[in-house]
């Protein structure tokens, strides 16, 4: 018999679950078959250090080298992002315009 999700997950010891009006699963570990694809197609991906900050959604700190961009990329799809952490180096940073 069908249950919305928000019952089952009552049943798994989840106190309060809500339906999101999203397209897909990001940023959970339903994402985790694309990370895999992800990761094998940005291995052969010619790259260049970042010219600008950019920050880990996953670890909140900066990211530069195209090692460090290709072990972040595909890993942000399938973690918490951690948006108050980014949001907080950026204005340590000095940033103070956001679009």
């Amino acid at each position: 018999m069908w249950k919305p999700q928000s019952a089952v997950a009552k049943e798994y010891g989840i106190g309060r679950a809500m339906m999101l009006n999203v397209a897909g699963a990001y940023h959970s570990r339903l994402m985790e078959s694309g990370y895999v694809k992800l990761e094998k197609v940005l291995a052969d991906v010619p790259m260049a250090s970042a010219a600008f900050p950019r920050d880990q959604q996953r670890a909140g700190e900066e990211v530069k080298t195209p090692e460090e961009i290709r072990e972040d990329s595909p890993r942000s799809s399938d973690r918490n992002v951690r948006w108050t952490d980014c949001m907080q180096r950026l204005i340590h940073l000095g940033c103070d315009f956001f679009h």
